[in-house]
């Protein structure tokens, strides 16, 4: 079947133009596909000039004598840290079963530019039409941004964005039904900021709202609530059942390390895997890794699935930390969480997780014993130095015999402490990213640690002293001696 090709900047763009256009798309590496459409982006631009010294090596370094240096030529190359996503955008061009290529990076200049040297670099399928979208507006922001309100034989207020929808149930006096769409951030100041007391809504045929109190009284617009998306249906298979607290915990642990950087989407993510006894939380953004372990009730089968790790962090603050149960499922290409009054459904993320077992360390030079609080505390001191100068700098640490220096210096100072260890046979010294290995201290759950080293360009793994319901593992940085 021929397929029409859309092109966007960035992924949040590709899922507004697959819901604007009501395609039902399976999410792949890089990309969607339905029957009739791919939707890909060219997030992190793809395509770049090259530098001077790509021309002739005698010009990496700029000299008065050299300018002003115009090329005959212009030459360009991809970036190399989104190649991969550039080689994905170059094969879905050279389908052949692609017959129409839409063009919808951004309008504008910039926009026009980051497409055309794409095109350029990854010479489309000739038999193929291109076309250009070009619209001010790529997204549904009017009716995303507002919040359903729905009166039956109780309350129900809906949300939703291209990735998450949020249904929540509370009870109230409803003297006649009725629904409409307000703006969310308004109603939700209206309510936090009322008087203490009932709080009456009236709503007309105008989808007009009145919101009243004994002492104060808001009147604002509204839109039809026919316009807003409908609340998926919800068609359970796996399901597990946690309490709250122990749920919260076990996200917490993991999803710090998933990545922001959408240039490998995937590893926004955070991998659930499912097995009999166990389950398993892994995340991993390129510089650091966090894996936690549960015990979990006997499961029929195993099965493994992967949510984003912003839209886990937006759950935990919802959920209470206490003994509240809460219900995942799986339905319909999304996961479901319910507890107390409130539904949260979430697309799923599809294609491949990263091979992370790759990665973890085969083996270990020397391991040390320590106070998971003590090595917190004196990061933290050590961080005071890096983070009123340049975060990206580095914690060192230097381990030699029974003493441990924590060391950091930057141009506004430096700092220095002892941290006294079990005697070691080895010696070594190892910049770790401040950021990163605090993460990884106050997640863990044990204040009895081990931490495994290797090299000073290995990685650190942190593991509980027994058991091991935890694992991190932190990259090394350079730094200068």
């Amino acid at each position: 079947m021929a397929k029409k090709l859309l092109i966007t900047e960035k992924p949040s763009v590709a899922m507004e133009f697959s819901k604007a256009l009501k395609i039902n798309a399976t999410r792949k590496d890089g990309y969607l596909e339905s029957e009739e459409w791919i939707i890909t982006w060219c997030v992190g631009h793809l395509v770049t000039m090259s530098y001077p010294e790509k021309y002739d090596e005698n010009l990496k370094y700029w000299r008065l004598d050299t300018l002003p240096f115009i090329p005959k030529e212009w030459k360009y190359e991809i970036i190399k840290n989104v190649e991969k996503q550039f080689n994905i955008v170059k094969s879905l061009l050279q389908r052949q079963d692609v017959e129409e290529i839409y063009n919808a990076g951004d309008s504008g200049r910039e926009g026009e530019y980051i497409q055309r040297l794409v095109f350029m670099m990854a010479k489309p399928n000739p038999n193929a039409k291109i076309k250009r979208v070009w619209i001010d507006s790529q997204t549904e922001e009017e009716i995303l941004r507002g919040i359903k309100i729905e009166a039956k034989d109780e309350l129900t207020l809906y949300a939703t964005n291209i990735d998450v929808s949020i249904k929540c149930s509370i009870e109230a006096n409803v003297t006649e039904p009725g629904q409409t769409v307000l703006d969310a951030r308004m109603f939700s100041d209206i309510i936090r900021k009322s008087d203490d007391g009932p709080i009456n809504i009236e709503i007309n045929d105008k989808n007009e709202a009145t919101i009243y109190t004994s002492k104060n009284k808001f009147n604002i617009a509204g839109i039809s609530a026919e316009e807003f998306p409908k609340f998926p249906d919800i068609y359970s298979s796996y399901t597990l059942n946690f309490e709250s607290k122990e749920f919260k915990d076990i996200v917490r642990d993991t999803a710090f390390a998933a990545a922001q950087d959408e240039s490998r989407p995937i590893l926004t993510g955070v991998k659930f895997e499912v097995g009999k006894h166990e389950m398993k939380l892994v995340s991993i953004d390129g510089y650091r890794m966090a894996i936690r372990k549960m015990p979990i009730k006997e499961q029929e089968e195993e099965f493994s699935f992967i949510v984003k790790g912003r839209i886990l962090n937006e759950v935990l603050k919802i959920l209470k930390d206490d003994e509240t149960e809460i219900e995942i499922s799986l339905s319909n290409n999304s996961a479901v969480f319910k507890f107390e009054n409130t539904v949260i459904v979430s697309s799923l993320m599809g294609g491949e997780y990263i091979n992370y077992e790759q990665f973890i360390p085969k083996e270990k030079k020397f391991s040390i014993k320590m106070d998971r609080r003590l090595i917190t505390q004196t990061v933290e001191r050590a961080s005071i130095i890096i983070n009123y100068d340049d975060s990206r700098l580095p914690i060192i640490l230097d381990i030699d015999g029974g003493v441990m220096c924590v060391d950091c210096v930057s141009k506004k100072g430096n700092f220095h402490e002892e941290i006294d260890i079990e005697q070691t046979s080895s010696s070594l010294c190892i910049g770790l990213g401040s950021k990163f290995l605090l993460d990884a201290l106050k997640a863990s759950s044990n204040d009895d640690i081990i931490m495994e080293f290797n090299t000073e360009r290995s990685p650190l793994v942190i593991r509980p002293c027994e058991g091991d319901e935890f694992f991190y593992m932190v990259l090394p940085r350079e730094f200068k001696r």
